[in-house]
């Protein structure tokens, strides 16, 4: 579909006829196929929680940004979330090896100069469309959606478990999720079909209620309208400071968009940025370095 990437850099609402094209009669069938899942998520009977505590609200933001202390944001006395939201990139799995090597070629088709690693990696806060553009120093929103769809088309067909490799610990960390009956979903910068073939690459596909990306959604992160969305329309959660919710980044736009949606903002550091430059951010409100840490502040009754 046509969408203004560059215009959403410059914080511009996408346009309202783009809107309804940008979700699209698929988003909601999606929606639609996945309330039985949704309902599983949801059965307090079977985690030991009372209504009540499932409709307890969240306290306070109490730990400062850049502490890894595990303590209780976000949840009350039943230590359960009702919500736990991923990035895909540099939060689930590692997808920096091909991606970098895709992007090199569609920069090459275009007439471009390849990128280092490093180069890509600080090009992974925007979209797609126009982290190419961003790359390639131009600012020509039709010659981003042709980049981009480029990488897109190439990069997915290309995607298996063996080359966009699960980051040590998080299958675990994801089946231990869904076996306390917590809803989990994505939400990715890159498109929805990457983020909906890497979970089927490596089978994971249903331990999500959904898998959205940049394109499924009215606005990109740094803006929570995914967030947001995704909450409101597969949880049924219509204001996400009143919940339990939290969402799980490695990028400071990740943290940027929990807290603008009220959620707690996780970031972590097996991604693609350091402890530094997330606590430099001032948006998270726990920052952890390993897998178990993150692990133990979801699961942790």
């Amino acid at each position: 579909r046509s969408m203004s990437y560059l215009s959403r850099r410059r914080g511009l609402s996408l346009p309202g006829q783009l809107k309804g094209n940008a979700r699209g009669a698929g988003l909601l069938s999606r929606k639609n196929d996945l309330q039985r899942r949704i309902a599983q998520h949801h059965a307090p009977k079977k985690l030991g929680v009372s209504t009540a505590c499932t409709e307890a609200k969240r306290g306070p933001l109490a730990v400062s940004a850049g502490s890894s202390k595990l303590g209780d944001v976000g949840k009350d006395s039943s230590g359960l979330f009702e919500a736990i939201i991923f990035d895909m990139d540099g939060t689930l799995v590692s997808s920096t090896n091909l991606a970098h090597k895709a992007t090199n070629a569609v920069l090459k088709e275009f007439g471009y100069n390849s990128i280092t690693k490093h180069e890509y990696g600080q090009g992974t806060k925007y979209t797609t469309p126009v982290r190419l553009a961003w790359h390639a120093g131009v600012d020509d929103r039709d010659l981003a959606q042709k980049m981009g769809a480029a990488f897109d088309s190439s990069i997915i067909q290309l995607v298996t478990a063996e080359n966009v490799p699960t980051f040590p610990g998080i299958k675990e960390l994801l089946m231990e999720i869904k076996a306390a009956g917590i809803g989990m979903a994505v939400l990715s910068n890159a498109s929805g079909q990457y983020v909906r073939r890497v979970n089927q690459a490596h089978g994971v596909t249903a331990s999500f209620l959904v898998g959205l990306g940049a394109d499924d959604v009215e606005q990109a992160k740094p803006s929570p309208l995914g967030l947001e969305e995704i909450l409101r329309e597969y949880y049924g959660i219509q204001n996400a400071a009143e919940k339990r919710t939290v969402y799980v980044g490695d990028s400071v736009s990740d943290g940027q968009a929990a807290k603008a949606a009220g959620m707690v903002a996780i970031g972590v550091t097996w991604g693609e940025n350091t402890r530094e430059t997330l606590s430099a951010a001032a948006t998270f409100d726990h920052i952890f370095d390993k897998v178990e840490e993150l692990r133990s502040f979801l699961l942790s009754a």
